[in-house]
């Protein structure tokens, strides 16, 4: 499993669609929380985000900012990662970014994606976890 989210991190630093949605399982399911409203969505509007992403980093000097900040063990073949993400551009970090937690699931020696919960628009100060 460690190698699978390694490889995850790796394909979103480096902005490689490729690699990335190889990681993600066919029924993937997410949730992101955006302005205070929910959106749910799988696998194909999943891959398109991060496709439209990708290009949006690469049209300019932009470069991702991500930050594991946990993993939680929760049962023998599921982890989540909290990972924290944010944009930075000519040397300029965002102040706010997004906390996404990230579940990826081992079936059959294989381990991909299998679920997201996402937190946009979180500002940089709270998003971490405190005492």
């Amino acid at each position: 499993m460690e190698k699978t989210i390694e490889a995850f991190i790796e394909a979103w630093k480096d902005s490689s669609i490729t690699r990335l949605t190889d990681l993600i399982h066919p029924q993937y399911q997410a949730r992101e929380i955006r302005n205070g409203q929910a959106e749910d969505f799988g696998y194909e509007e999943s891959v398109k985000g991060w496709s439209d992403a990708f290009q949006s980093i690469s049209s300019g000097m932009n470069e991702w900012v991500i930050e594991e900040r946990a993993r939680f063990q929760l049962n023998h073949n599921e982890m989540t990662v909290v990972i924290w993400v944010t944009v930075k551009s000519d040397d300029d970090q965002q102040s706010n970014g997004s906390l996404f937690f990230e579940t990826f699931r081992e079936e059959e020696g294989q381990t991909m994606l299998v679920r997201s919960y996402i937190e946009t628009g979180v500002l940089r100060e709270y998003g971490h976890f405190s005492d």
